[in-house]
């Protein structure tokens, strides 16, 4: 066995790089992939600042950046999820162009915590220590499970019975 093969046995990965760039000059040599081939705009993941409690927990504040000319949709999984598995959901999964601060915000963690987004290859992480703290300019996203329309109309239909209740009672009094 010569030197050449005794590296390869010690440094496979190494021996495998190589075989991967060969086939892939061969490739754009004989035309099969142009060498100028567009590379598809990916969303790219920011930690905007973290929202630090009094408690000493905080809360992890997230954008992305994404260079695309139409919005497009990365779901959770594989491909857009965040660590610990406890917070994630809270991500979003459709990506619009441009830049946007303050996309979503983590649950509260403890201060020994991280919260990493990875999303399409790229990870970041936000710490209580090592993230910049908001300040009073940040503008947060809304907050909240969609369902307060549904309880402002449920409250109304309630004050509505309530002063019907209120005005069959009075015309009762008035008649006795």
């Amino acid at each position: 066995m010569g030197p050449e093969r005794a590296a390869e046995r010690a440094e496979p990965g190494r021996h495998r790089a190589r075989q991967v760039v060969v086939v892939a000059l061969a490739l754009v040599a004989t035309g099969v992939v142009p060498a100028h081939a567009a590379v598809a705009p990916v969303p790219v993941p920011i930690v905007d600042c973290v929202i630090v409690g009094e408690d000493g927990s905080f809360r992890g504040v997230f954008g992305y950046s994404y260079e695309g000319s139409t919005s497009t949709t990365v779901g959770r999984g594989a491909m857009n999820y965040l660590i610990p598995s406890s917070i994630d959901g809270s991500q979003p999964t459709k990506f619009q162009p441009g830049t946007h601060d303050g996309a979503f915000v983590t649950p509260s963690l403890s201060k020994t915590q991280k919260a990493t987004w990875s999303l399409d290859g790229a990870s970041v992480t936000a710490t209580w220590q090592k993230a910049s703290t908001c300040g009073g300019d940040v503008t947060l996203p809304t907050e909240g499970n969609g369902i307060g329309p549904v309880l402002v109309l449920a409250a109304s239909v309630v004050f509505s019975m309530l002063m019907d209740t209120a005005r069959r009672w009075r015309r009762r009094l008035k008649r006795s």
